[in-house]
């Protein structure tokens, strides 16, 4: 329009809310997802400094001793070296670390470092993981790169020194020649012994959900899941379904209709019973199927009120404390009723 200057945004319109900010008008990094991936090297060979592919592009990265940037990736690609030069740049150093960030497909996947019973090789004194820039001072002692303390190896892991330094295996141990490996860690790690892992289903069966079929298509897809969960053997399964209440369901081998166990107290969810809300997966798949079959049917005519969603994933999570696990909730509806209940935005309308 006339008179506008170039960095004006046009007036918001009558009745809009004028502090929101709109999305088009946020920038945004280019991408083109036909351009060319781009292959990266971790490391140099000869030396020099090698700065990492945008986070914006395709890459494979090919690690030679340092980590891919899709672990691990600072903001700058290149460091000062005083606090004073940082602070006077005026931007930001951080590292953005994701250990389990998906590889690209043709990436050599992370290889499995296992030391028997002595376990990951670390810093006496920091702690720090055995890793290409440990230096070794002779086949008995290595020097932490990030302590500087020098530590005595293993027995096990003891190994002579070529004449450049390095250990005549280093190119056989991952540890020494990759910047990202998996360990098989002994049990002197774990906290507890390895539990069996527990999968709480947490179904919508509101007047929203039964009406627009997610309640039928949750139950189809977990039955389809249960099919290929690993270790069905040692798997354990709980079911759970929310209105206005919380409906939970002891599953018996056998039994011709679910025992469904309500929970009225939306306000202050509690797990019906200390225990036996999760079975095992394997012994009860036909109790189990049976139940997911019969939900959509027993819920049909539903009329109940505001839905808990968040107040029976409270519940799940309660029932869940014994053993540890995971709750996949199935929404659909926005969860307006009892615990942690949400509003819609802007206090009318709907909203998600």
């Amino acid at each position: 329009a006339p008179g506008m200057g170039m960095g004006m945004a046009p007036p918001a319109p009558p009745g809009g809310n004028s502090q929101r900010i709109d999305p088009a008008q946020i920038p945004r990094p280019p991408h083109d997802p036909h351009s060319e991936v781009v292959q990266y090297d971790s490391r140099s060979q000869q030396g020099s400094a090698v700065h990492p592919p945008a986070a914006t592009s395709s890459f494979v990265a090919k690690d030679l001793g340092s980590c891919s940037p899709r672990y691990m990736r600072s903001t700058m690609s290149t460091i000062p070296n005083s606090g004073d030069l940082l602070s006077s740049s005026g931007m930001p150093l951080t590292i953005i670390v994701q250990p389990l960030a998906m590889p690209h497909p043709e990436e050599e996947p992370l290889q499995v470092v296992d030391n028997g019973d002595i376990g990951p090789v670390r810093c006496g004194r920091c702690k720090a993981y055995m890793n290409p820039f440990m230096r070794f001072l002779d086949h008995t002692r290595f020097q932490c790169n990030f302590c500087t303390h020098v530590t005595e190896c293993p027995r096990e892991y003891m190994c002579n020194l070529g004449g450049d330094g390095r250990r005549r295996d280093w190119m056989e141990r991952p540890e020494l020649c990759r910047g990202s490996v998996e360990y098989n860690a002994p049990k002197e790690y774990m906290v507890r012994p390895p539990m069996s892992p527990a999968l709480f289903f947490c179904i919508d069966v509101s007047t929203a959900a039964i009406a627009s079929g997610a309640t039928t298509s949750a139950c189809e897809a977990i039955v389809r899941t249960l099919d290929s969960v690993p270790q069905p053997h040692r798997t354990l399964v709980g079911l759970c379904t929310f209105d206005s209440t919380i409906h939970f369901y002891a599953v018996r081998p056998g039994a011709s209709q679910p025992h469904m166990l309500v929970v009225p107290d939306v306000d202050e969810p509690y797990s019906p019973l200390p225990s036996g809300l999760v079975v095992p997966l394997e012994a009860n798949r036909e109790a189990i199927d049976s139940v997911l079959k019969q939900i959509p049917e027993m819920f049909a005519s539903n009329r109940h009120g505001a839905p808990v969603g968040t107040a029976a994933i409270k519940a799940c999570i309660e029932a869940l404390k014994p053993i540890g696990g995971r709750v996949l909730a199935f929404m659909g509806s926005m969860p307006t009723g009892g615990y942690g209940a949400l509003k819609p935005r802007g206090g009318t309308g709907g909203g998600g």
